[in-house]
């Protein structure tokens, strides 16, 4: 037979886990329930302003790549032979991600925001200029922005190089 004061100790620590537990669940649902409304109107939001970036580079890309193809007749005094089609790349890489930021947040905060988007059937919006990011040195809680402007410029030399590389190809004889 244990002893009463023992059983009686152990009671209250079993007691005092149980309820410490049950509290973090009940704080973790709470949690998950205020963020809810605002993380859904913000991916519903990124969702919205990628169909609309799409929609504007499509008509952009045909319309940009009509005006260069007859600037460079227009220059040259006769057709190009130029890639069309790289062109439009080169224009669709350009426009890709004009303003890219990532929003960096604790590991656990990270968890957290997964958590609650899986719970709500919200996959985080495939949008290429926002990108969210588990990062241990941002305090919990907190959010950093971060401009990915520096990105942005590596890949803008590679456009001009391509378009320069276009523009520069020989024109076909009586095109």
């Amino acid at each position: 037979m244990q002893d009463p004061e023992k059983l009686l100790a152990d009671a209250h620590q079993k007691g005092l886990q149980e309820g410490i537990e049950n509290g973090a669940l009940e704080a973790r649902a709470n949690l998950q329930t205020a963020m809810l409304p605002g993380l859904t109107a913000f991916v519903k939001t990124l969702q919205e302003l990628g169909r609309t970036d799409d929609e504007i580079q499509a008509r952009t890309s045909v319309h940009v790549t009509d005006l260069a193809l007859t600037i460079v007749t227009k220059i040259l005094g006769t057709s190009s032979s130029m890639d069309v089609a790289a062109l439009r790349q080169c224009l669709q890489i350009t426009m890709g991600q004009p303003h890219g930021f990532t929003l960096n947040v604790h590991p656990d905060d990270y968890g957290l925001i997964q958590d609650v988007l899986q719970d709500a059937g919200l996959p985080w919006p495939e949008h290429p200029t926002v990108t969210l990011q588990a990062n241990p040195a941002i305090i919990k809680g907190e959010l950093r922005s971060e401009d990915r402007s520096e990105l942005r410029l590596q890949r803008d030399e590679r456009v001009v190089k391509a378009i320069s590389d276009l523009f520069s190809q020989p024109t076909r004889p009586g095109a």
